[in-house]
C-alpha cells in the first residue's frame, strides 16, 4: 500500500469520527443434547435392521423428553428414512398403526436426563418401514431441542440392501392385557372404573412404561385414565370428546404432576393398576360406552390390545360403592432401602362423601407366598393405625381426627412403611425371604345407614400388588417399581 493512500485513509477517519463498525454476530446457542445413530454390521438371521438411536445430554443441566406411556422410546424422535432415489420410505401397517393409533393421543410426560447421560433407543426399520425394494437407503433421526428451539439432527446413515428384506414373521406378544370394571352400569356423572392387568408371557425380565400421577404436596396420587394407551367410544363406535382438563393435559397447556417409570415385570409376573375413566375423557352423559387399554410390546415393539370392557352410564341397575382404593409402592423410599405403600381412595361419585382413614389397620391383607396371613408384630397394629390417622388432607378435615370430606373426583392418600432396618420395628413379621401379596378390603362405609351392620354393605377391593424381599440383609427391591 502507497503512502499516499494512507494518508487518505487516515483524513478519512479523523473526518468522520461518527463512523461506526457493526459487532460481529453472536454466536448461536449450542443444543442441550447430540444425537447419533447407527446400524450393527451384522443382520440377525430374522433380517432384522435394527437402528440404534443415543441421544447424549450435552450441557451442564438436566434436561426434559417427552415421554408417551405405551408408546416405544424410537417414536419420541422423528426419523428421516430415504430410498436411492431420495423419496421417503413409507411405513408398514404396523408404523401406522403405532403412530396413529390410540397411544398417540395420550400425553406426553417429560423425563429429565442428566448432564452426560445418555437415552438409547432401538427400532426394527423392516417391522416398521417398507424395505422390500433392493438398493441404497439412508436414514437420519432428529428432534427438537426444547431448551433452545433448534433442530438436533443425527449423522447421516447410508446402508445397502442387497435384496428385498420382508417384513419379520410376527412374534408372539411378551404381555397380555386383560380389563375389568367392577360395575356394568354407573350412575351419570360418576367415573368409570377400570382394573388393568398386565402378564409377562415371555421367559424373561420386562420393562413396562407407567405413569404414577401424584400431587406436588406429596400426600395425594392422581389414580386417572393416563399410564396406559385408552381407547374409549360411545355406543355408536366414535371416540368420544376430551373434557376440558383432557384438552389441556393432551395440547400440553397443562402438565399432571406425578412420577414416570419403567416398572420391572418378572417372567410369568402380573402387575395391577386402577385406573378412572371421566377426568379426561367426558363419559358424563347418558348411553353405552366402549373400553380398550392399547400397550406397546417392549420386545416387538408392537401394540397389544386388551380385551373391550361395555358399561353402561344412566340409572345404575344396583348401587354401588362411591370410592375405589388403589395401592401401590411409595419409591420415595427406595433411597434408604425401606418398603413404603401408597394406598389412595378415590371419590368416583357425583357428590361428596366422608372417608374413613381410621380402620385401615384392620382390612390391610399382608400374606406370604402361601397365601397365608403375615401377623403383626408386637406393636405393629398400633403405628399402622398412628401412621393412616395422621395422613395429611389439606382442609378437608372434620372434627374427627380419621374422617375427612371429599368431593367429587378428589382423593385421598397416604404412605406407610411396611419394612425397617431393623425387622423388629416393621409393622409385620416379614424377617423371612419371600414373595408377599398385598390388598386392602373395606366395607362401603360411606353408604352406611343408621342401625345396619357393617357386613351388609358391599366391599371394595383394591388392587393386589406383590413385594419380594430376598434377604433379612436385603430388605426392600420391589418387582412392581
Amino acid at each position: 500500500m502507497s503512502n499516499l493512500l494512507k494518508c487518505l485513509l487516515l483524513l478519512v477517519g479523523i473526518a468522520t469520527p461518527h463512523l461506526t463498525f457493526s459487532q460481529p454476530p453472536a454466536k448461536p446457542e449450542r443444543p442441550s443434547f447430540s444425537i447419533s445413530i447407527s446400524i450393527p454390521p451384522v443382520v440377525k438371521a430374522e433380517s432384522e435392521m435394527l437402528l440404534e438411536i443415543a441421544m447424549t445430554n450435552t450441557s451442564n443441566n438436566d434436561i426434559g423428553y417427552g415421554v408417551i406411556p405405551g408408546w416405544p422410546g424410537w417414536q419420541m424422535f422423528q426419523l428421516d428414512l430415504r430410498d436411492d432415489a431420495g423419496l421417503p420410505v413409507p411405513e408398514t401397517p404396523a408404523g401406522r398403526g403405532i403412530r396413529n393409533g390410540p397411544g398417540a393421543t395420550s400425553s406426553a410426560f417429560t423425563v429429565s436426563l442428566a448432564p452426560g447421560k445418555v437415552l438409547r433407543a432401538q427400532v426394527i426399520l423392516n417391522r416398521f418401514y417398507d424395505l422390500s425394494k433392493a438398493g441404497e437407503y439412508q436414514a437420519q433421526v432428529y428432534r427438537m431441542d426444547q431448551a433452545t428451539g433448534l433442530k438436533v439432527k443425527s449423522n447421516v446413515l447410508t446402508f445397502r440392501v442387497p435384496s428385498p428384506v420382508l417384513g419379520t414373521q410376527p412374534l408372539k406378544p411378551a404381555i397380555a392385557i386383560t380389563i375389568r370394571s367392577p360395575f356394568a352400569s354407573v350412575k351419570a356423572g360418576w367415573q368409570i372404573p377400570i382394573q388393568v392387568s398386565v402378564r409377562n408371557l415371555s421367559a424373561q425380565s420386562i420393562n413396562l412404561a407407567l405413569w404414577n400421577g401424584r400431587n406436588r404436596d406429596f400426600t395425594s396420587k392422581e389414580p386417572d385414565e393416563f399410564g396406559f394407551g385408552w381407547d374409549v367410544r360411545d355406543g355408536l363406535g366414535n371416540p368420544v370428546l376430551l373434557t376440558k382438563q383432557g384438552k389441556a393435559l393432551l395440547t400440553g397447556e397443562e402438565m399432571p404432576a406425578g412420577d414416570f417409570a419403567f416398572v420391572p415385570i418378572s417372567p410369568g409376573e402380573t402387575v395391577e393398576q386402577t385406573r378412572v375413566v371421566g377426568g379426561i375423557y367426558d363419559v358424563g352423559s347418558v348411553g353405552n360406552y366402549s373400553i380398550q387399554v392399547v400397550l406397546t410390546d417392549p420386545t416387538t415393539n408392537l401394540p397389544v390390545k386388551s380385551n373391550t370392557v361395555h358399561v353402561a352410564v344412566g340409572r345404575p341397575v344396583e348401587l354401588h360403592p362411591p370410592f375405589i382404593i388403589t395401592i401401590g409402592p411409595e419409591e420415595s423410599f427406595t433411597t434408604d432401602r425401606r418398603f413404603g405403600l401408597r394406598i389412595c381412595q378415590t371419590n368416583i361419585s357425583d357428590h361428596a362423601i366422608r372417608v374413613d382413614n381410621g380402620t385401615f389397620d384392620q382390612e390391610i391383607s399382608l400374606r406370604d407366598k402361601d397365601g397365608v396371613p403375615v401377623p403383626f408384630n408386637e406393636k405393629g397394629k398400633e403405628r399402622i393405625a398412628a401412621g393412616l390417622k395422621s395422613f395429611q388432607s389439606g382442609d378437608r378435615g372434620t372434627d374427627a381426627s380419621h374422617i375427612w370430606n371429599l368431593g367429587p373426583g378428589e382423593n385421598l392418600c397416604g404412605v406407610i412403611t411396611l419394612d425397617a432396618f431393623d425387622a423388629n420395628d416393621a409393622i409385620w413379621d416379614i424377617r423371612k425371604p419371600g414373595k408377599y401379596s398385598i390388598q386392602i378390603v373395606r366395607f362401603d362405609y360411606p353408604d352406611k345407614a343408621a342401625g345396619q351392620k357393617m357386613e351388609e354393605l358391599p366391599l371394595v377391593k383394591s388392587n393386589t400388588i406383590t413385594w419380594t424381599l430376598p434377604s433379612a440383609s436385603s430388605h426392600i427391591p420391589d418387582n412392581n417399581r
